[in-house]
């Protein structure tokens, strides 16, 4: 089998043949030409590219690869990791700035609402447009897990403790402190029990889930990881517990195809950075706008499709969101090049789990505050849509300084409320 290695727009790239295929990969350093059949190097630059390239090699498009430069892929991948761990929580911020009268959005929510642009837009974007972070968020969590086997399992535990439990009670007491506070002076407590349920069972700050099943799936890896090496077909028993929404107690079916998914994508060494065949940009973004604007409308109204319609919404909400994610995985190359090169978006980016876990109380002030006010020329549905709009930019900034100022003030105080990150 030959094989030859390419300096081509500053990213060095071996192409061999394969069942009559090319097959494509990155290669750490770059700037020699070295081929099977030749011992002896030769350096080249990339004007001479075309020159010295066999020309059955020379018709291959190799500007995907342009986007990566010198980089190691695997490198890349990581800042690829980064980069969508920051947004996923930026995006969380318009799932929760959702401010219609029936709060509280699921795959099979309907509205009682008239179909009017306010509701349409909110309901479009936080129960569609954005919902396609949380399984990338819990794949990314599965294949970063799996990375560190190279760790013990009591030392991965440690670390899952300290990163998301502690954060995990500390987040849960915050909150039922600081609604304690706002109703005070007024009789309003919590008994014991009471107490303790919305502190470690069912959180006051209800997206704080989230970490509780990071830390339950983490301490069923050694599980996971038997089932999928011996008998990967289980992941599609996973996936029809994600399909059908499927909750048991702790153990929570949203996450657990993707965290396994992730699991598998490491162990199997796939290339997460190579776009596949089948993957059409323009075409699978048309397909995810129609499926968002379906689902939308069919949201709204009365007895459309009787009983048939929340089980017809679930699984356009699970379609789109996995449509969602092949197309901001692959399709973001670009964007994640350009963000992570540039330091004011480094900076901010080390403050996601801040703005995941603080947003929550912004909001309640934001929202409650907002109710005390009133803008002339602004009616009820327009103040609603620009609230929805105003206050996740307003929680961010709120978030980032707060979590500067905690970080350069009192930097124990802010690894203990991040779980060590920053």
């Amino acid at each position: 089998m030959t094989m030859e290695v390419y300096l081509c727009r500053g990213a060095l790239i071996q192409a061999f043949q394969k069942k009559k295929r090319i097959i494509i990969e990155y290669l750490q350093g770059w700037g020699q030409i070295v081929t099977a059949t030749k011992i002896n190097a030769a350096a080249v630059s990339p004007n001479s590219l075309q020159a010295q390239t066999p020309k059955k090699f020379q018709r291959f498009d190799y500007s995907g690869f342009a986007e990566v430069g010198a980089e190691d892929s695997r490198e890349f991948l990581f800042k690829k990791f980064r980069f969508w761990t920051f947004m996923s929580m930026v995006l969380l911020l318009f799932v929760h700035s959702y401010n219609i009268n029936q709060l509280g959005l699921t795959p099979s929510t309907t509205l009682q609402e008239p179909l009017t642009f306010n509701s349409f837009t909110q309901y479009l974007v936080a129960n569609g447009l954005v919902r396609f972070r949380l399984p990338l968020l819990f794949c990314i969590s599965g294949y970063l897990f799996a990375l560190k086997d190279v760790a013990t399992y009591t030392a991965r535990l440690k670390k899952a403790v300290k990163g998301l439990l502690i954060p995990y009670f500390l987040w849960s007491f915050i909150s039922v402190a600081a609604v304690w506070l706002y109703h005070f002076p007024d009789e309003y407590y919590y008994s014991m029990s009471e107490a303790f349920n919305k502190i470690a069972v069912s959180p006051v700050a209800y997206h704080l889930w989230f970490l509780k099943a990071l830390f339950i799936y983490r301490i069923c890896y050694p599980l996971f990881l038997y089932l999928i090496q011996r008998f990967p077909v289980v992941l599609l028993f996973y996936f029809f517990l994600w399909v059908s929404h499927f909750q048991f107690y702790f153990i929570d079916g949203d996450g657990l195809f993707f965290f396994n998914a992730g699991i598998f994508l490491f162990k199997t060494n796939r290339d997460l950075l190579q776009k596949p065949r089948w993957v059409n940009f323009w075409f699978l973004c048309s397909v995810f706008i129609t499926l968002l604007i379906l689902k939308t409308c069919l949201a709204f109204g009365d007895n459309l499709l009787g009983d048939y319609r929340p089980m017809l919404l679930t699984l356009l909400y699970k379609i789109s969101a996995l449509v969602g994610l092949v197309i901001m995985w692959f399709g973001s190359d670009r964007v994640v090049n350009y963000c992570m090169r540039n330091r004011w978006f480094l900076g901010i980016s080390q403050y996601s789990f801040i703005i995941y876990a603080m947003h929550i109380l912004i909001f309640a002030c934001l929202f409650n505050f907002s109710k005390l006010i009133r803008f002339d020329g602004f009616s009820s549905a327009q103040y609603q849509l620009l609230m929805f709009f105003v206050a996740p930019f307003l929680a961010f900034c709120l978030c980032v300084a707060t979590g500067c100022i905690l970080k350069n003030r009192m930097q124990p105080v802010y690894r203990l409320l991040t779980g060590g990150r920053g």
